[in-house]
């Protein structure tokens, strides 16, 4: 509860980051864009710590350092545009409504916005599910989230430039771009989920002690950052995918991959598993769910690019 209140009551900065790190990936400035991302994700985890343990504020903590990293992201977007993109020229005085074009972005965004606010609800859910066993579990969930930021945000990175890759050359019929680029996009994200799902077999102690983690932080989370860091090849399969889908014209099925992946499969499987198994059986959910929607997204990935292949023949 008291997490949501603070994420929710400050939301406004996390809009206007993305919205800033949409410009820099349109006006072709991706380092920018990587800057605003690590930037709050930085200021997050180095934060976490201090305002969960330090200051004892468990839950409240962590939705403090969140805010304030997306607030410092929001700050650093408003002075890259400023200073360093001179294609957009911000002046409020000159926003008019525009409802066409209102209605052209609402058709494009939404799924967007779904697949985000997804995300946001599988944290909800979550905490719901971790809270009966302790405020720790909790805490560990959470820091988890910030730990795997820096393994997915990279993939991030490739779906994020994947997208208009994909899409431009669809548009432009050449399938012979389109292939090789989702190929590549799939290698690079396996190898980048393979080395975090290495490294969080191997040295998860370390990275908890980043949180400054107890006994208890122990107990819970490295079991927790090795089970569930078995999923992570698989993720970043859907992910790419799921990019590809949406640059081809098939939102609707990486919207529905992305529900099952954050909602519809995890939070059921987790709650069952956690009721009726523990809490390491829970973490588990995480493995089962990413398997399953990684192996629907190959399949639906086969439809698709015999349909794409019809289409740019």
């Amino acid at each position: 509860d008291a997490y949501l209140k603070i994420c929710c009551g400050f939301s406004f900065a996390i809009f206007f980051q993305i919205t800033f790190e949409r410009i820099m990936q349109a006006t072709g400035r991706p380092m920018y864009n990587l800057a605003i991302q690590g930037t709050g994700a930085l200021i997050n985890i180095i934060l976490d710590p201090v305002f969960i343990f330090t200051f004892n504020l468990g839950v409240a903590g962590a939705a403090i350092a969140t805010v304030i990293g997306q607030v410092t992201a929001m700050g650093l977007g408003i002075w890259i545009t400023h200073r360093k993109v001179p294609e957009i020229h911000m002046d409020i005085r000159k926003f008019r409504w525009d409802g066409p074009l209102m209605l052209r972005i609402l058709q494009i965004g939404i799924p967007a916005m779904v697949m985000q606010a997804v995300m946001s609800f599988m944290s909800v859910f979550m905490n719901w599910i971790l809270m009966p066993f302790s405020a720790m579990a909790v805490s560990v969930f959470s820091v988890y989230i910030k730990l795997q930021q820096f393994v997915f945000m990279i993939v991030m990175g490739f779906t994020n430039a994947l997208i208009p890759i994909v899409s431009f050359n669809f548009g432009a019929r050449r399938k012979d771009r389109i292939f090789p680029a989702v190929r590549f996009s799939l290698m690079m994200a396996t190898a980048i989920m393979l080395a975090g799902t290495i490294l969080f077999q191997l040295i998860p102690g370390p990275l908890l002690a980043l949180f400054n983690a107890n006994q208890d932080m122990y107990a819970i989370g490295i079991p927790c950052l090795r089970i569930i860091s078995l999923s992570f090849v698989f993720a970043g399969v859907s992910m790419i995918l799921c990019s590809a889908f949406q640059a081809l014209g098939h939102p609707g099925m990486s919207l529905g991959i992305t529900l099952l992946r954050q909602l519809v499969l995890l939070i059921p499987m987790t709650a069952i598993l956690t009721h009726l198994y523990g809490l390491d059986a829970g973490w588990s959910a995480f493995v089962v769910t990413e398997v399953i929607c990684a192996i629907l997204s190959i399949l639906e990935w086969g439809k698709v690019k015999k349909q794409v292949d019809l289409q740019l023949a």
